[in-house]
């Protein structure tokens, strides 16, 4: 299923599972809810809107001792978003340890 409406983020806190968290500061706190809390296949979205782009937010995984960011390149803890566009990404969990970016 679609995530559910926007939510709008400043100043770091847990991005949520199931919606569209919108990034709309600098703020290095964002984390994503644990990758086991929930099923595989389940999904959540974030993006920064063109408004926002000279901003850099880091998204960083809950657990960087057992949780990853799977990329096209390799696994990462962490994920900052650049100057460059607006963009949205997907981060689906496999409902154990894993995040799998697929923009």
């Amino acid at each position: 299923s679609e995530p559910g409406k926007e939510i709008p983020f400043t100043g770091g806190g847990q991005i949520l599972l199931g919606e569209l968290n919108s990034l709309q500061d600098g703020n290095t706190g964002y984390t994503l809810p644990p990758a086991s809390s929930g099923e595989d296949g389940e999904y959540l979205i974030v993006t920064q809107a063109l408004e926002f782009v000279s901003f850099e937010p880091v998204v960083t995984v809950d657990n960087a001792a057992t949780e990853t960011i799977i990329t096209d390149s390799g696994t990462d803890t962490a994920i900052t978003f650049d100057q460059e566009k607006s963009k949205d990404i997907r981060l689906t969990t496999d409902g154990v340890s894993q995040w799998r970016l697929t923009v």
